[in-house]
């Protein structure tokens, strides 16, 4: 009788002779970042600073992108470089891109462990994929801005694992040096994110010390580290004099040594309390996110189906390909060498944080400081329980914690793609709103609805929909977000004061008497807010209101032909959308602006002939006026009802709306009519 699990013992016997070649571990790594991030590439986009610098690169050409961090980085524009000319302006080449580099870190994370600790095979393993999925980082998706800090991490990895080779070697000694210091200096070079992970170099050379099976007393083997170790100390200490000279006149300023002079024991007080945060973001915030399940009702049942196959394709092949890999030895699993050094790693990530004043979260876009954190925080999760777990229980709970782990990413992933959807939807909806705006327009907004995007971000693409020529030269438009910019970039809420304002090495120059004030709460249409019109909005905030007066759509909105577009090498297929409630609206405000009332009550009837319906109550306010000067009372009332009925909250703008229309039509039987069933619903 053939046996039913030959198959399965055939797919065993392959992995674990796979698992013994070299290439092995590399592949499987790679084979599952490809599966958990692969699904979501066609669908993300770009965000954070990556918006602005892939329009900067656009605008200035390949080059540009070595002007980016050239004063303090100056590596890092050649690594966005390397990214632009693979990928260019597609978002989907740059999140492979940035995928293929986290696994490269992931790599170097897995040799690392495995030159210090040769025995320990299957923790240096489930340390790398759990570095590769590591739950408190979201930051992946951001994928031009964390490029420039995953391949100085993959470098660094390296270069600690060349100095392991190097104390273990006598024959190639000074030739593996040489990689590891050459190494180290490239990845100061690209980011000062991993100046403190620097450190843990001392703890790498001591532990390949210890089991180098030469005789050595503790004197011989310090004098052995401190020999090892120096070229390292003084490169690092070379750096960090140069980077400190520079933050007192650009970028963060390094304030730490000031704090201390000043106020040495509260300062130091709050700096440790804030290396507690950073440790606790690192492992119990980070981990905890691995139980955070998605919501059935919000992911919705694909993404759901999506979470659980993910999850559990991790799980499973995590699990086949660890039972099926030599255990660890057991002399080398009672060691606790390694929990020392993720401790060691840990405590030194946030060094240069710390120096600056940054703060660590396991929330976006803090998390992105996690990243110097996520080897420490990976090694101390494994190697506790590598010490308290059987061998062979190890790689159940490794793959247990690694579906977990790749289910999060989904999470992220998925809130990604909607934000990617929301951001064009944005843009898309006001270039029907706004065909043309004139240059030199300030667009104040508060609170839009980007969790991975801030108005200094959208301020490029915003440009490249309205001036895609531009190159240099004067900023024709800018967004500014009241919630952070009143009191700095926007001195106050006042006609006639100057803005004046630097945003990537363009000048903006415009004034509070040239401003739009923009609104946008999905799965509302978006909405440029006229003082005429919108007075009371319900949903505006403080802010909003107090900035409504500013505005100015009439005197700066033109109705050009062709008009504003999204670039469709950067929104691929997220560019046409023409047939939506949103796209009849915005034309219907702009029609109402211009007062062409004809237009207006066109669109009405193209748009309540959609199997879409409006996303708020507010958004039947233009069509309402356009009926009724076009004499279309009973249809102008009964959107006059629907709207109070659906949102109370109306009252007040339909009463203007309809004082207005009253002003504004000629008497007839047929409005006295209306007026008066009006009078009877709202009673203004």
């Amino acid at each position: 009788m053939r046996n039913p699990l030959q198959p399965v013992q055939r797919l065993g016997a392959r992995v674990k002779h796979l698992l013994g070649t070299p290439a092995g571990i590399p592949i499987f790594l790679f084979i599952i970042g490809a599966l958990v991030y692969g699904p979501f590439i066609p669908w993300l986009g770009f965000y954070w600073d990556d918006q602005a610098w892939i329009w900067y690169m656009n605008a200035r050409g390949a080059g540009g992108a070595l002007e980016i961090d050239a004063s303090f980085r100056p590596l890092a524009g050649w690594v966005i470089r390397l990214g632009y000319a693979l990928a260019g302006l597609d978002p989907r080449g740059w999140q492979i891109f940035n995928l293929a580099l986290r696994c490269l870190a992931a790599l170097g994370v897995w040799r690392l462990v495995a030159v210090i600790r040769p025995g320990r095979k299957t923790l240096a393993g489930l340390t790398a994929v759990f570095f590769l999925l590591y739950p408190g980082f979201s930051s992946q998706f951001a994928s031009v801005n964390s490029s420039r800090h995953l391949f100085p991490a993959a470098l660094l990895f390296l270069s600690l694992g060349l100095t392991g080779l190097a104390v273990r070697s006598r024959r190639n000694r000074a030739r593996l040096t040489v990689g590891a210091l050459a190494t180290a200096v490239m990845t100061m070079l690209t980011t000062d994110y991993l100046y403190g992970l620097e450190l843990v170099r001392g703890a790498v050379i001591w532990m390949v010390l210890s089991q180098n099976g030469e005789p050595m007393n503790l004197r011989a083997r310090l004098r052995r580290l401190a020999a090892a170790w120096t070229p390292y100390l003084l490169a690092v200490g070379a750096f960090f004099s140069w980077r400190y000279a520079l933050s007192r006149s650009i970028n963060y300023h390094v304030s730490l040594l000031d704090e201390l002079v000043e106020a040495p024991v509260p300062s130091l007080l709050a700096n440790l309390a804030e290396l507690w945060r950073g440790f606790h973001a690192a492992t119990a915030a980070s981990w905890l996110e691995l139980f955070t399940m998605p919501d059935p009702a919000l992911f919705g049942p694909r993404k759901m189906a999506l979470w659980a196959l993910v999850a559990g394709a991790g799980f499973f092949l995590t699990l086949i390909v660890f039972k099926a890999a030599p255990a660890d030895k057991q002399g080398e699993r009672r060691n606790p060498d390694m929990i020392i050094l993720s401790l060691a790693a840990l405590l030194v990530a946030g060094l240069p944080f710390i120096a600056t004043n940054l703060v660590v979260r396991a929330a976006f876009p803090f998390d992105r400081l996690l990243l110097p954190y996520m080897f420490g925080g990976s090694l101390l999760l494994f190697a506790l329980l590598d010490r308290v777990l059987p061998p062979r229980m190890l790689a159940w709970a490794g793959a247990v914690l690694i579906g977990l782990a790749a289910g999060r990413q989904t999470v992220f992933a998925g809130a990604f793609v909607q934000e990617w959807e929301n951001q064009a939807a944005f843009f898309r909806q006001l270039a029907w709103r706004a065909p043309s705006i004139a240059p030199g327009t300030a667009l104040l907004t508060e609170e839009l609805p980007f969790d991975f995007s801030t108005d200094n971000s959208l301020t490029g693409p915003l440009n490249w929909v309205y001036a895609p020529e531009f190159n240099s030269g004067e900023l024709p438009l800018i967004f500014l977000n009241l919630d952070i910019r009143l009191g700095g970039k926007v001195p106050a809420l006042e006609p006639g004061i100057d803005l004046f304002i630097e945003s990537y090495k363009s000048p903006f120059h415009g004034s509070t008497d040239r401003i739009l004030v923009v609104y946008y709460d999905p799965p509302g249409c978006v909405r440029v807010l006229d003082p005429v019109y919108d007075s009371r909005l319900p949903g505006t905030g403080y802010l909003l209101d107090q900035a409504l007066v500013l505005s100015r759509p009439g005197d700066l909105i033109f109705d050009t032909s062709p008009g504003a577009a999204l670039p469709e090498e950067v929104y691929l297929n997220l560019t046409e959308d023409e047939h939506t409630w949103c796209y009849f609206f915005q034309r219907a405000e702009l029609a109402r602006q211009l007062e062409d009332w004809a237009m207006v009550a066109a669109l009405g009837e193209e748009a309540f002939r959609l199997q879409d319906t409006p996303n708020r109550a507010a958004e039947r306010l233009p069509f309402i006026e356009g009926y009724a000067h076009t004499g279309d009372w009973e249809t102008a009332f009964a959107l006059t009802e629907d709207t109070f009925t659906i949102d109370a909250a109306t009252l007040e703008l339909l009463c203007a709306a309809w004082e207005r229309i009253d002003r504004g039509t000629p008497a007839s039987p047929e409005k006295a009519g209306a007026l008066e069933r009006l009078e009877d619903l709202l009673d203004c």
